[in-house]
């Protein structure tokens, strides 16, 4: 699994891609789930690392976490920030 998007943001059926930008997909998740872990990790790694230049003892607030916000709690705890998440009643009743 892995990302293929370049500068360019082109689209193809083929692609030509350096092997160090995937990673062995874990033969519990279907190619589907592959992919959205790509597409939501590389979303919650760029905003908060790149973007938004999060370091220990940061904090920051995820609102929600579905796709995206679970990798980004994970990554945050990782960069040992402070982390407070937000999610509605129904979502934590689910």
């Amino acid at each position: 699994m892995g990302n293929t998007t370049t500068s360019t943001n082109a689209a193809a059926q083929y692609v030509v891609i350096d092997a160090n930008k995937f990673s062995l997909m874990p033969s519990q998740i279907s190619p589907t789930e592959a992919a959205a872990f790509s597409c939501a990790g590389t979303t919650a790694l760029v905003t908060l690392v790149d973007k938004g230049k999060l370091k220990a003892g940061d904090r920051v607030l995820i609102r929600g976490a579905g796709g995206v916000g679970i990798f980004a709690v994970q990554i945050a705890k990782a960069l040992e920030a402070h982390v407070t998440v937000l999610g509605s009643k129904a979502t934590m009743n689910e």
